[in-house]
């Protein structure tokens, strides 16, 4: 499968520009995310793509054919995507088998029976084919308007938040069925998400969304080994900020100098709270609280040279509980360097 491809989009709502230039591609096989608070386009994205709503600057293609530019607006019935949703709009009248078999409406009744039972041991549902959705659980609701959406063997998959509405306990587990299922049957998927962690688990590329277009676009490791500014890191957990000068090629920090390609001038250092190890050879700090978390410490610190209060996450150890005052080490690994106007 040839997948998205979205040329050159812009779009504006009328209160200016939501996006100007957006380009993307989703591979076959591939899961792509866009991740970013509400109000930076990410919906929007999804509704040109889905053909809810027309295309005013640029082109999209699915599958290899051009289904959206400034003339030409193919419907949505039209554009053979698959559509899971938050709330899974399974109809409530219909039994499981009706609800996978609603997509394949005017086909020969034997093969309907054949694709929706191979669909159902898919998402391992075999067993629910005469049950009704309100007798099934959240994750297994979702399981299958995931399979009535591949049961047309759609060129594209669009999924919007599809796991918010799940509780905490089986999130997870429906996320890792969902990925298994998705790349059994290779089709093309476009994600959108706020929650970070839930595009790191299910992505083979991210695309990072602030108003006014994608700030980042990469794989789950790249996106977060490699932030492209401040507010990048924050998305993994709030970082510590501080503020530095770079001077050849090093920032200043109460832990030595930290190595940037960044020019010479005023700067932020962002550090990543798991960046710190208690060590005897660490920089003195002085604990102001601490929360015990089960695998680790969450640490409030204060340190000469910087001013406030950080935080440290520090893995737990028997007998271990930081109080007073502590020495730490940081991995540089974890510290980014940003220039500052």
């Amino acid at each position: 499968m040839s997948g998205l491809e979205i040329k050159n989009l812009a779009h504006d709502y009328g209160a200016g520009t939501l996006f100007d230039g957006f380009n993307l591609t989703v591979g076959a096989g591939e899961v792509v995310s866009l991740l970013g608070p509400s109000g930076c386009g990410k919906s929007t994205i999804l509704r040109l793509v889905s053909g809810l709503e027309a295309v005013q600057q640029g082109n999209i293609s699915i599958g290899g054919v051009l289904v959206g530019d400034q003339t030409t607006h193919i419907l949505p019935e039209k554009r053979h995507i698959g559509l899971v949703l938050q709330d899974f709009a399974l109809f409530p009248h219909l039994n499981i088998s009706e609800n996978v078999a609603f997509g394949l409406r005017g086909q020969d009744k034997a093969s309907v029976k054949k694709r929706v039972g191979e669909l159902l041991a898919l998402v391992g549902l075999g067993w629910a084919a005469d049950k009704y959705p309100h007798m099934l659980s959240g994750g297994e609701q979702q399981r299958i308007a995931l399979a009535r959406a591949l049961a047309v063997d759609p060129a594209l998959m669009l999924m919007d938040e599809p796991f918010s509405g799940l509780d905490t306990q089986h999130r997870n587990a429906v996320r890792d069925e969902t990925l298994r299922v998705l790349k059994e049957t290779g089709v093309p998927t476009l994600l959108v998400t706020h929650d970070p962690e839930e595009a790191m688990r299910l992505s083979d590329r991210i695309a990072l969304m602030r108003r006014g277009g994608m700030v980042q676009l990469g794989t789950p490791s790249e996106i977060y080994e490699q932030p492209v500014d401040a507010d990048v890191v924050a998305l993994f957990g709030d970082p510590n900020r501080l503020d530095t000068f770079v001077q050849n090629g090093e920032a200043a920090s109460p832990w030595g100098p930290i190595a940037t390609s960044q020019p010479d001038g005023v700067a932020e250092v962002c550090i990543r709270p798991d960046a710190f190890r208690l060590s005897d050879d660490g920089v003195e700090v002085k604990v102001k609280s601490q929360r015990y978390l089960g695998a680790d410490w969450l640490v409030s610190f204060s340190i000469s040279g910087a001013e406030g209060v950080h935080h440290a996450r520090l893995a737990a150890q028997p007998g271990l509980q930081p109080s007073g005052m502590q020495r730490l080490v940081l991995d540089a690994r974890k510290a980014y360097v940003f220039g500052k106007a």
